[in-house]
């Protein structure tokens, strides 16, 4: 399938070391690290379990994000199915963390504490590089990490740093809950892979081309509706690329294939 096609019938997908929820997720994974070193210990089976758990579902947030992203060109219901398991995975955190103070007869910090606002006001910056993606996103991990560790590595205590990481879980939770909401938006709005599939066999059979930035659909002059660039299948000028008006057969208007959309004319 020529490249064109495949970029019409693949949905946008990648690209989610720019996205604010998988490097969050990444500091929470680091985070749930450090806690679950310095909080139980190998050695006690129960305990051992309840850090398995928790790492596990660290773990979980990060890799179906990066997942999910990149699935989504194929199946917006696949990354939206992982998106949904990252966003239960930050539950079970958040549940596992709660339970820890709930321990400890420690409350959970409320939305005045100023400890609270302290972590809340730190926000990572986007993630830009263009180049040596790999190398530059784990330097820039590494820094984002530096202005987190203090609320979780000693000095600072096993419930503080319980505590933090619910404000970071609350933060992540929103930016997925932004993510699923998009995500439905846009398979509501543009159909799915199989939907897009079928809407480029059709255009491919009927000798339908889709308008590039170079050459915008003009508006048909006879109806308002916008234009198709198609191909004359028959008759003198068979062969030949046209614009038809996208109500065929009810309206019937036509442009020449040198006129784009803002009415100036175009090469080829």
């Amino acid at each position: 399938m020529p490249s064109t096609a495949l970029n019409r019938v693949l949905a946008p997908h990648g690209g989610y070391r720019r996205m604010f929820s998988y490097g969050y997720a990444r500091i929470l994974d680091r985070a749930a690290a450090v806690f679950c070193s310095r909080a139980w210990s190998y050695q006690n089976d129960a305990l051992g379990k309840a850090r398995g758990q928790l790492l596990g579902a660290s773990r979980s947030v990060r890799a179906n994000i990066a997942e999910g992203s990149e699935r989504a060109g194929l199946s917006k219901d696949t990354e939206l199915n992982l998106l949904a398991v990252a966003r239960g995975s930050l539950a079970e955190m958040a549940d596992d963390f709660e339970a820890f103070l709930f321990e400890r007869g420690e409350p959970v910090w409320s939305e005045r504490d100023p400890r609270r606002a302290a972590v809340d006001a730190i926000r990572i910056e986007r993630f830009a590089a263009e180049e040596d993606e790999r190398h530059a996103y784990s330097r820039y991990l590494i820094e984002a990490w530096a202005v987190f560790a203090p609320f979780f590595e000693e000095p600072a205590s096993l419930c503080d740093a319980a505590n933090a990481a619910l404000v970071l879980i609350d933060r992540t939770a929103a930016l997925l809950t932004g993510q699923i909401a998009a995500a439905t938006k846009e398979t509501v709005e543009k159909g799915g892979f199989r939907e897009r599939m079928t809407r480029t066999r059709i255009e491919r059979r009927d000798g339908i081309a889709q308008p590039t930035p170079d050459t915008p659909a003009p508006i048909c002059p006879e109806c308002g509706r916008p234009m198709r660039l198609r191909t004359a299948k028959s008759g003198p000028n068979a062969g030949k690329p046209f614009w038809g008006c996208s109500g065929y057969p009810a309206c019937k208007g036509r442009r020449r294939a040198e006129e784009s959309g803002d009415g100036t004319r175009t090469t080829g």
